[in-house]
């Protein structure tokens, strides 16, 4: 496996690492729960704590994670943190 695409990895090892509850099978039935929201709500919360504890990807590429402050004023300026959740109604599928 090439090392380019082990750090990409590691960035969605992070995210089932610190929320484990993302990575059981049983919890992702498609009317059980909302799996698209939840995901992207721990992906928001794993980039704030990367922000403050860093991670083996910032390691590896030697390069810091922005501060807590800078990555949420980028966000919200840039809208990204908003869009990401979007709404409930866009994840329900018509069967």
């Amino acid at each position: 496996m090439s090392s380019c695409r082990e750090a990409v990895e590691w960035g969605f090892a992070d995210i089932l690492r610190l929320w484990s509850a993302l990575d059981f099978s049983y919890n992702q039935r498609i009317s059980g729960s909302p799996i698209g929201l939840l995901y992207r709500v721990a992906t928001i919360l794993t980039n704030i704590h990367i922000c403050l504890y860093s991670c083996q990807t910032s390691f590896y590429f030697n390069c810091c994670p922005p501060s807590i402050e800078n990555y949420l004023e980028e966000s919200l300026a840039a809208g990204r943190v908003w869009r990401e959740f979007g709404s409930v109604e866009e994840e329900e599928v018509d069967c």
